[in-house]
């Protein structure tokens, strides 16, 4: 089990601190995302828009790179590789999702057209699967619950993940589950995180209508949940922990 006070949770910095007070609460060193002013106002800090950790390495663009420099020293100082990536980030879908990727054990889920060249080029040299999807905010879209299980509400995601071997959880859409400022409707992916054993949603996830079946499907693949806020699930562009790998 990763030592908690040596893993680093990265959520962005326009998430609820009630979130970031509950991940320190629990004995995670959890550290806000600053905005990339390129991205769309209710996304700017998400951190399934702004970066892609793929095992040991994470990939991120250089302009972002350069904003938030001290979260990647530190993240070196756990052991990571950081790349830098040329990709040209824009507002509009689908210049927006350049690491927007689901990582399953052995395949990588994208909009491939705009995926980083980077991470493809890495992705092939290291023999992983490169799926491509019609849904662009793949990892937004859903939640790893093991190394080829996840749960999401997008057809598109979910055939690609079958197609790949996993074992899928398609829940429902359920637009009023979720919220995302800005936007009619969130994304399971962006609103939860995972570590080893653990689900950490961003809200109770007793509010979803699906709750049921996803705490199910969480403990059949041997993960416990863990709700860290008493409000509906909030999409923040998800939680992402870093254990130290030195």
């Amino acid at each position: 089990m990763s030592d908690k006070k040596n893993t680093l949770a990265l959520l962005g910095e326009d998430a609820p601190q009630e979130i970031a007070d509950a991940l320190r609460a629990l004995g995670f060193s959890a550290r806000a995302l600053p905005c990339d002013s390129r991205l769309a106002t209710p996304v700017r800090s998400h951190a399934d828009m702004l970066m892609l950790p793929v095992g040991k390495v994470v990939f991120t663009s250089s302009e972002y790179l350069s904003v938030a420099e001290d979260i990647f020293k530190a993240l070196e100082s756990l052991g990571y590789e950081i790349v830098a990536c040329n990709a040209e980030i824009r507002s509009d879908y689908p210049h927006d999702v350049a690491f927007d990727a689901l990582v399953l054990k052995s395949a990588i889920i994208a909009r491939l057209d705009s995926l980083s060249d980077e991470i493809k080029t890495y992705a092939t040299a290291m023999g992983i699967a490169l799926l491509d999807s019609k849904q662009g905010y793949a990892k937004c879209s859903a939640v790893s619950v093991g190394e080829s299980a996840i749960i999401t509400a997008d057809m598109n995601i979910a055939r690609a993940a079958e197609a790949a071997g996993g074992d899928t959880l398609l829940i429902s859409a359920a637009p009023e589950a979720i919220r995302l400022e800005g936007y009619d409707y969130g994304f399971i992916g962006g609103a939860s995180g995972v570590l080893e054993d653990t689900v950490y949603f961003t809200g109770d996830i007793s509010s979803h209508p699906d709750a049921e079946r996803i705490t199910e499907f969480c403990n059949a693949h041997k993960k416990k949940i863990i709700s860290l806020s008493s409000e509906p699930l909030n999409d923040v562009g998800g939680i992402f922990f870093f254990p130290s790998v030195k």
